[in-house]
Order: structure tokens, then sequence, then C-alpha cells
């Protein structure tokens, strides 16, 4: 037979898993922070120039809810922190290290011997390990730290709570310490702006472009109600891909401002910044202590730890996605690539103005093509694409397949025909195919 056995006075053995809080320094900054970095997403999306486009619209947008649950958290944190700290007094004396001289004084210190730096980093086991590789002499891991330096690997998160910084940012700034595929996002307002950039000899030259087809677009360097013009006039004479090239080479002359600013903004922190993707960890910091030394003495820092070195760090309020708009000014160079495009491209016009006409009639500008009647080789054999194919044929062929409504229907005016007759033999010749094809196809012949 089977018992149950029972137990009186039976009581449940409470288990305290509450994690113990954790009081985050600089919170009042760190909120501040956010805001700005909201405000900034927020001027951004509102410009006309984001909402044309989505992709770009989207990611801010994300970007922006993600920083405004980050502050609601942050808010939160802060009053229960306050609440924390009323019922908590902080012992601002580090443990086992109330007694202890600075890090200055420490490294400074002819006594100062390379493992004693092990006891300064101030930072839970699993959130950094001191770089180094293993010795099969010994058969035994070294850490890389001597005298004059050491190397610790630390998570990003980590690096960044500790620096107080958004999130990303470090592996934003690193990238360009490489090869990386960044691309610097430039609209198609930028272009009115293209004359900033442009030299006064080639400005000139699109003034002569301009003049010579006669296009009626007066270009006035530097007058602001005429910053429209230069891409207008490109436009009108059918080179809009020429502008995507203007716009590519704006892109590309920025994306090397923005490495340059980006690696001048990393030299400026007081140890080496790089990759090292090893044991969970994704970045190294390399400390040479006598940079470090001229760092604290110069800002006057009184820590002890390594951990309150990286949260007192001056420049890491620079460290910031803004870097993108507010300091690549500074590194932009002279736009040289982008004016000897631009210069190519109206140098190949001016030279061989015959070529601009398959261009004229890709946009159906009947308008300038008329203008310019005298300049055409109407029998000569262009290879042009249309709808992604490549076609070989003269004006009234490309005419034709393209499909340009106002020119085709001018090609079988009395006008042009009284003019078609001052022109060349061949061009007489491939008129009248052009005009017969087209009876032949009417009649059925």
């Amino acid at each position: 037979m089977k018992y149950i056995k029972t137990y009186e006075n039976f009581k449940p053995i409470k288990i305290n898993s509450e994690k113990p809080f954790k009081v985050k320094k600089n919170i009042d900054k760190s909120i501040q922070h956010l805001q700005k970095g909201i405000t900034s997403l927020r001027r951004r999306i509102d410009k006309p120039v984001r909402k044309r486009d989505v992709n770009k619209s989207a990611k801010l947008n994300k970007d922006k809810n993600i920083k405004i649950q980050k502050l609601k958290d942050l808010q939160y944190k802060k009053l229960k922190q306050q609440e924390h700290l009323r019922n908590n007094p902080v012992n601002e004396n580090l443990e086992n290290l109330e007694n202890a001289v600075d890090l200055v004084t420490l490294l400074s210190s002819p006594d100062f011997k390379e493992e004693d730096i092990v006891d300064r980093i101030g930072l839970d086991e699993n959130e950094y390990k001191f770089d180094g590789s293993y010795n099969y002499h010994i058969h035994s891991y070294e850490p890389d730290y001597t005298e004059e330096y050491m190397a610790i690997l630390m998570k990003e998160k980590t690096l960044e709570n500790l620096m107080d910084l958004e999130e990303g940012v470090l592996n934003y700034f690193l990238q360009f310490t490489g090869y990386n595929d960044y691309e610097f996002y430039v609209d198609d307002d930028e272009l009115n702006y293209m004359y900033r950039y442009l030299s006064d000899e080639i400005i000139n030259k699109i003034k002569k472009l301009s003049k010579f087809f006669k296009t009626g677009i007066k270009i006035k360097e530097g007058e602001w109600n005429d910053m429209e013009a230069i891409p207008e006039l490109f436009m009108k004479l059918g080179l809009k891909s020429d502008l995507e090239e203007f716009k590519a080479e704006i892109s590309m002359e920025n994306e090397r401002a923005l490495e340059k600013s980006c690696v001048a903004q990393l030299e400026t922190l007081p140890f080496d910044l790089s990759y090292n993707y090893r044991d969970g960890f994704d970045f190294e910091l390399h400390f040479d202590y006598k940079k470090l030394i001229e760092y604290m003495k110069k800002h006057n820092m009184k820590v002890k730890t390594i951990k309150e070195f990286l949260e007192n760090i001056y420049e890491a309020d620079e460290f910031t996605y803004e870097n993108e708009y507010e300091r690549i000014a500074e590194y932009i160079g002279d736009y040289k690539d982008l004016n000897n495009t631009v210069e190519e491209v109206v140098d190949k016009y001016l030279d061989s103005p015959d070529d601009i006409f398959t261009k004229l009639i890709m946009i159906d500008n009947l308008k300038i093509f008329e203008k310019n009647k005298e300049k055409a080789y109407y029998s000569y054999i262009y290879n042009v694409y249309i709808k992604y194919n490549n076609v070989r044929g003269n004006l009234f062929q490309i005419a034709k397949k393209s499909e340009s409504k106002k020119i085709l229907e001018w090609f079988t005016s009395k006008e042009f025909e009284t003019f078609i007759e001052t022109k060349d033999k061949s061009d007489i010749e491939a008129y009248q195919e052009f005009i017969f094809g087209e009876d032949v196809a009417r009649y059925n012949l």
C-alpha cells in the first residue's frame, strides 16, 4: 500500500532573483544627447528632398523612432535612479582603491611594473580581455601588456556605454579606416549648387555651350537666382545621364572628405581603436602610456582606473552621426574630378555639335532642334540606346524608333522639306527614303 505524505506548516522559499540596480553615470548628458539627435533627425526628415527618397526617409524615421524609445527608457531609468540613490547613498571611494594613487602617478612612477595595470582596469571580467597570443613554447596564453603599453579587447556596446555614445557610431567612424562600401547620398537639388565647385574657365565653356545651341539660358556665375541654370541647360540638351555622372563625382568627393574627417576624429582619441573580432569581442584598444599620461595631465584627470578614464574622454561628444554634415566641409577638396568630367562633356559637344541631336530626339525637344537644324548631319549613322536596346540609324530612323512625336511631325512638314533641300545629297536621300518609306507603309506598296 502506498501512503501519501503531507507537509504541515509548509512555507515556500522566496528567491530574490532581481538584479542589483546599476547606476548610469552622466545620465543627464545622455538624455540631452538623444534629444539633440531626435531634433536633428526630425529636421532632416522634414526636408522636401528627404520625402522624395522613400528608402532614405524610411531609414531616418526608423532611427528617429528607436531614439525616441531609448529616450523614454532613459528618462524612466533616471526616475528610478534618483529613487535608488536616495535610498542607497553612493560611496564615492573605489573598492580596494580607496587609498590608491591615480593613474598618472602610477604610470609615471619609476617603480611601475607591467603587471600593475592589471588591477587598474575597473571592468568586469566579461567586459574586456587583454589582447595577446598563445606561446607554444611555454604552452600558455601571454597577455599583451608591457611597461610601455597595453592592448585590451572590448565589446562595441561596452565601449559605447562607457563613452556615452550613440549605438553604432564607433563602427560608423571605423569603417572609413579600411575598405568600405559607404555611399554619400546626393540628391538632384545638389546640382543647383554645382557652379560653386566649377572653375571660371569651365563656367565660361558652359556659357559658350548655351549660346552655341541657342538655348536662351543665361549662365551667370555666383548669382543666386540663376543657380538652377546649369542643370537646366544640360536637361534641355538631353544630357540627363551626364548630370548623373556629375552627381556621382560630387558624391565621391564628399565620400573622400568624410573618410578624412572620420580618420582625423579617431586620431583625437588618446588610444588607438581598431577592429578585432576575437573571443566574442569587437574592438581592440591600444594604450600607449606616454600618450595616456600626457592626455590626463592636459585635462587634469584624476582617475584611478581605465574604466574611469574612458568615461571621461573629452572628445566623446564629437563622435556623432552629424559628422557627415558638420565637419565634412573642412576636408572637401577642389572637386578636380568633377571639373574634369564637366569639361570633357562640354568640349565633346562644342567639338562635335552634331552628336547633340540624337539627345534632342530622345527627349523630343523640337524647340532646340529647330533652332540648330543647320548643324545636324541627317544621314550620318549614329549608335544610341532606346529602351535599353542598341540602335543604329540616321536621325530620321532614330526619331521614328524613339517615337519622338513633335520632331517626327516636324520632319514631315513642308517647312522641313524646304529646308532639307538646301542640304547635301546624302541628307536629301536619307530624307526621301524616310518620306517614301512612310508612303510605302501607308499604302501597303
